[in-house]
């Protein structure tokens, strides 16, 4: 029997992966001036992208805000709307006698408080409607958000007009049915709009009611995006439901809460159009806020520089509300950090 040859086997080269292959473009060492001339192109495009949207942004509400601060320093009433005459410019006055006027203070102080309390009643609402959707079966779900989102685009006008139909004093059926029920009397004398408080509480009603339904979508969608594992983890630490929801729910809601809760300042801070088609203001200017305030006196009583001061004081009002707000709520999101 002869001999077997052997033959000498060599290791197989094993491939070089495309992660430590040499870039062939630039000889595998730092990138080029061309590569580094790309850089600060690329970081710059999405402000490039935002340019035609700012630019229209600009042109739709800068000039108006402009023209509205300029206005707040010029007399501009009655005799200059009739015979088409220039304004006069007046320095501070118009400030100075807003800030002397008790009803301005006390219109002031009214809008506060009632856009404290929509927003409050928003978010908890909200927050209780995205709570129950979260254990909804996906059909009920379904029903539940179409049914939120034909409220919320119901036009304000039409809301108020209807809402005004069903809290009329002899045919609207919310006083009949409270009437019935024994609750509260809103017939005869008794009607919402006879009463400032009546009419601002219904107003609050309207509100909430057409506001909830855009914030509970908004925290619902921030639930959905919550890991089950955290809670998975917190149940098996022993924690409770009222645990787990102030610990896991509210913490990762709270950039939500505050995009909820400053949007839903400035939208309140500027109520209109409900109270004017409830109760122009009445009775005797009780339900004023400073929008309803400011149509008064710049457009039914041509004082466009004092109606211009108005609208000035409601923007500043709702920048430092609104500012203050985030400001307190980085500063938690540091401290808990």
């Amino acid at each position: 029997m002869g001999a077997v040859g052997t033959t000498k086997l060599t290791p197989r080269r094993r491939p070089r992966s495309r992660a430590n292959r040499p870039d062939r473009t630039s000889g595998g060492g730092p990138p080029g001036p061309a590569a580094r001339g790309r850089r600060p192109a690329l970081r710059a495009m999405p402000y490039l992208l935002l340019v035609p949207s700012l630019v229209v942004l600009v042109g739709l509400m800068g000039y108006p805000l402009v023209r509205l601060v300029v206005l707040s320093f010029q007399h501009y009433g009655r005799r200059e709307f009739l015979i088409r005459q220039g304004a006069t410019w007046t320095g501070l006055a118009n400030y100075r006698m807003l800030f002397a006027d008790s009803q301005f203070w006390s219109v002031a102080v009214r809008t506060i408080v009632l856009t404290a309390v929509i927003v409050a009643l928003t978010v908890l609402l909200a927050l209780l409607v995205a709570l129950v959707m979260q254990r909804l079966d996906r059909v009920s779900r379904t029903v539940v958000s179409l049914g939120l989102m034909v409220s919320w685009a119901t036009p304000a006008v039409s809301s108020a007009t209807i809402f005004k139909w069903m809290l009329d004093s002899r045919s609207g059926i919310i006083p009949k049915i409270l009437n019935q029920l024994h609750l509260v009397d809103l017939t005869g004398d008794n009607s919402v709009f006879l009463s400032g408080f009546k009419t601002l509480a219904s107003v609050t009603a309207m509100v909430v009611w057409q506001s909830v339904p855009f914030v509970a979508l908004t925290l619902f969608a921030g639930l959905t995006q919550i890991s089950r594992d955290l809670y998975e983890a917190a149940r098996v630490d022993g924690a409770g439901p009222w645990r787990s929801f102030t610990s896991i729910t509210m913490p990762m809601l709270r950039p939500i809460f505050a995009l909820v809760i400053v949007l839903s300042v400035i939208w309140d801070l500027r109520l209109f159009t409900q109270v004017y088609i409830f109760n122009q203001g009445g009775p005797d200017q009780q339900s004023y806020l400073l929008g309803v305030y400011s149509y008064f006196a710049s457009i039914v009583g041509l004082r466009f520089g004092q109606g211009a001061a108005i609208a000035i004081v409601l923007i500043v009002m709702a920048l430092i509300g609104t500012a203050y707000y985030i400001r307190r709520l980085v500063r938690s999101g540091e401290a808990t950090a």
